[in-house]
């Protein structure tokens, strides 16, 4: 290793930190996060993280672990390690044998690791700050929470927590971020998240655990609903059970569909979106449909919906969370105390209030409970 060289980085929102470039000759050097590899690690990066042997447990080893020492580098590793076994006591070790403690091989791999880690830290706000636009995945909700104004303009209550978190999230970082809607889809909207088409997607989308294993949600959620069946006011429900057997329309990728299904034997007509959901309500393709309490209560204040209602009671309530792409903690973080204040001020009250939604009881406990933190 030629030599090893320290500058400063700045992060999204411009507090510095060092870093280490590594030069390894032949014009190679990469430049390691000194912050990162000790968030990795949970020690500060010194010079044994490159020039000690790590130990190794079999029984602590992950069945997917990174390939053992030199297999990775076909020319490293195990060749260094003969080299510091042959020789012989009392002798002074050569330019080959010099550096036959180092491991290139576990170099490389922790070296990878953390060039991963990254790229994806805080990048999706570092290019939102470059390009000077907040670029923010969206969908077709029920109105009033997302609906086309009279000119033809999004409007509604998640339409104004989007520009209201333009806005803060333009203060945090000092310039001002033009906003950037990215329409999605239930079949879509993760993938464009993960392939950092946005930085962040507001939608109704449920914070359930399992899809916490795939995107990160800022905390608290923003609203809530749970599982109804909305139907003709002429169709019969008079409970969850009397629909076993019967078919009802919903979004492909809705959390409620498996569930429901063994519980209560109900089947369903899969569809890619709200939007086609409710054309197939409309045309009778199915008895009614199954989804949120909070959007279907809102659809059947609606006058082309006045022969609609909700009919059951919901059932496995969760949030709406604000979803982002897992690796940017200082993004979530800033994401996170915005919809705290949110809940803090009663904005979401208001905006209820605004579009004559009935009060949120979820939403009114989190009010609540931020006023008295």
């Amino acid at each position: 290793m030629s030599g090893v060289a320290t500058d400063t980085a700045r992060s999204g929102f411009g507090r510095g930190g060092a870093t280490i470039r590594l030069a390894f000759g032949r014009g190679l050097s990469v430049c390691v996060s000194v912050a990162a590899v000790t968030a990795a690690l949970g020690s500060a990066l010194t010079a044994a993280h490159f020039w000690k042997s790590p130990k190794v447990s079999k029984r602590l080893s992950p069945h997917h672990s990174v390939p053992r020492l030199g297999s990775a580098c076909p020319h490293s590793g195990q060749r260094g390690r003969r080299g510091a076994v042959d020789q012989k006591p009392g002798q002074k070790p050569d330019q080959k044998h010099r550096f036959a403690g180092f491991r290139p091989g576990g170099l490389v791999a922790a070296v990878l690791a953390f060039s991963v880690l990254s790229a994806h830290a805080e990048v999706l706000l570092e290019r939102a700050q470059s390009r000077g636009t907040l670029n923010v995945c969206t969908s077709d909700e029920f109105p009033p929470f997302k609906m086309l104004d009279a000119q033809g303009k999004p409007s509604g209550l998640i339409m104004d927590l989007i520009v209201d978190l333009q806005q803060q999230l333009s203060a945090r970082v000092g310039q001002p971020l033009k906003l950037s809607l990215v329409q999605v889809n239930p079949l879509n909207r993760l993938l464009f998240l993960d392939q950092g088409r946005c930085e962040v997607l507001v939608t109704s989308l449920l914070d359930t655990p399992a899809r916490r294993r795939e995107v990160d949600f800022a905390s608290p959620g923003f609203y809530s609903s749970a599982a109804t069946v909305f139907a003709p006011k002429s169709t019969a429900v008079p409970d969850w059970e009397s629909l076993r057997g019967k078919t009802l329309c919903a979004p492909a990728t809705s959390v409620w569909v498996r569930p429901f299904e063994s519980r209560y034997g109900v089947q369903f007509a899969s569809f890619n979106g709200t939007a086609e959901v409710r054309k197939a309500v409309a045309d009778s393709r199915c008895l009614g449909a199954m989804g949120d309490d909070a959007l279907y209560s809102a659809l059947a204040r609606q006058p082309e919906w006045a022969d609609y209602e909700v009919k059951l009671p919901g059932q496995a309530p969760a949030p709406w969370g604000i979803a982002l792409r897992k690796g940017q903690p200082e993004l979530l973080a800033a994401v996170s105390n915005i919809v705290e204040g949110w809940h803090a001020k009663g904005l979401i009250i208001t905006l209820e209030q605004r579009y004559g939604l009935a009060p949120n009881a979820w939403v009114a406990q989190q009010h609540a409970q931020a006023r008295h933190e």
